[in-house]
Order: C-alpha cells, then structure tokens, then sequence
C-alpha cells in the first residue's frame, strides 16, 4: 500500500510539475487537453492489464466465492477507521484542491501561476514520507500514527489563515501532504490488518465507496460555506473534520490489531 501511494503521489508531482511548465506555452485549456490524452492512454493500459490479469486469477475467485463470506454490515463496522479516514481525506482532497488555491489568490498571498505548485508540494510530501508512516504503523500501530498525522495535518491548515509569506506556505503545504495524504495509504495497511484477506477485495470496495462519497460531498459543501461565510471559515470546517476524525479514532482505539495485542 505504501508503493501504491508513492506511485500516485509520483503522478501528481509529475503532473502538476508538467501544468506548471506547459502553462508557459500553451492555454490552461491545451493543458487540459494533455491531461486527458494522458488519462486515455493510462485508461486504455489499464484495460489492457486487467484482461490479462483476469484470466490469471479466475480460477483463484472461483475458489474465493465458494468459501462463506462475512456479512457487509459486519465488514464495515470492523473496518470503520479505515473507512472513516477514506472518508475525511476524499472530503478534504477534492475541496481543497478547488477553494485553497481561489483563496491563497484572493487573499493576495499567492500568484495565479504559482496555484500548480500546491499539488506539487502537497504530493510531495505525502511521496517522501507514505512509506516511512506506514513502517511506523508496523512498529507501534497504524491508527495510532494516523491519530498523529491528523492533529499535524489541521495545525498546517490552520496555518494558511495566519501565514503570508509563499515560502512558509510551501513549508506549511508540504507537511500537510506528509500528514494528511499519508493518512490514506496508511489506513489501506491498516485495513490490511484488520480484513481477513478471503474478505480483502470486498473491503476495498466499501473502502473506496467512502472515499468517492467524501469527495462528492466534499466539494458542494465546501463551496456553500465559502459562498456564505467566506474562505477562512472553510479552512476552519476543514480543521474542525481533521479533529474530530481523530477524537473518533481515541475513541475506536482497539479496533487497531497491534493496540488490541498489546492489551
């Protein structure tokens, strides 16, 4: 899992890398046209590689689907702290790549051209440090290092209200990739601990059905609350979900394997 979010972490450093090159020669609607083409070939690769995957592994889910399963209510109550930071972070990503550049504008505080590196930073961060959260996780519990990075992760948010200076933001956006992003694929190993592999891909796939209704709600209520109370009160919102995320996850403490072993 830690792979997994290093090589999407690459991809958006890489293409945020690429937006803040090609928008010094092409139109921001050339580089959305790039960015599609990208995203059919990628597509069409996937396509490719699942065909032939899945002839590999049928006779393995024809075995799988033989063996009894584990009822749904029951899956997600288990994995409900992997679940629950899906959630936060697919509210929290798909809101704030929208608003926190229209504020940083706004507010004065940062350059229109300079809006790309956000992404750049804020992947950054999470592809230097995934890795090292999730070995952490190994030693002393994933739920518990996901507790940490939250609390670090509002304090950088909370930190773009009161920061003028696009170096210290840097610094500031950077860690919040470090925490927050982390926090995703650390809670995938978590989930890996929890959900008995004959189980695995069913908790997957509630797993990203809370991380797709984070990031559909996300968005509309976000920009509702910029609309009526301005930018700084979203930040703040954002802070407000991070907290009590992590009150949640004091709370379901003992859902982590390694707290319940040490118990």
């Amino acid at each position: 899992m830690s792979v997994y979010a290093m090589v999407m972490a690459i991809g958006y450093v890489v293409g945020s890398g690429m937006a803040r090159a090609l928008v010094l020669w092409l139109s921001y609607r050339d580089v959305l046209f790039v960015a599609r083409v990208i995203a059919l070939v990628s597509a069409a690769t996937v396509m490719a590689l699942l065909n032939r995957d899945a002839q590999v592994s049928q006779s393995e889910s024809a075995e799988s689907l033989n063996e009894p399963g584990e009822p749904t209510v029951s899956l997600l109550w288990r994995i409900k702290t992997s679940c629950m930071a899906t959630f936060s972070y697919g509210y929290f990503q798909a809101a704030v790549v929208l608003f926190l550049p229209i504020y940083l504008v706004k507010s004065g505080k940062v350059q229109e051209k300079d809006t790309v590196l956000i992404t750049a930073f804020f992947a950054g961060g999470m592809l230097i440090f995934s890795s090292l959260w999730a070995r952490l996780g190994d030693r002393i519990g994933h739920l518990r290092v996901i507790t940490v990075l939250s609390i670090i992760g509002l304090s950088m948010i909370l930190g773009f209200v009161f920061l003028s200076s696009w170096p210290l933001m840097c610094i500031a956006i950077f860690i919040a990739g470090a925490t927050l992003a982390s926090i995703s694929p650390v809670s995938l190993a978590l989930q890996g601990h929890i959900a008995h592999p004959r189980v695995y891909s069913r908790a997957n796939a509630l797993y990203n059905v809370c991380y797709g209704v984070g990031m559909l709600l996300g968005p509309p209520i976000s920009g509702r609350i910029v609309h009526d109370k301005g930018c700084e009160v979203m930040l703040y919102h954002f802070a407000a979900i991070w907290l009590f995320f992590a009150a949640l996850t004091l709370v379901f403490r003992r859902d982590d394997p390694h707290a319940a072993k040490a118990t």
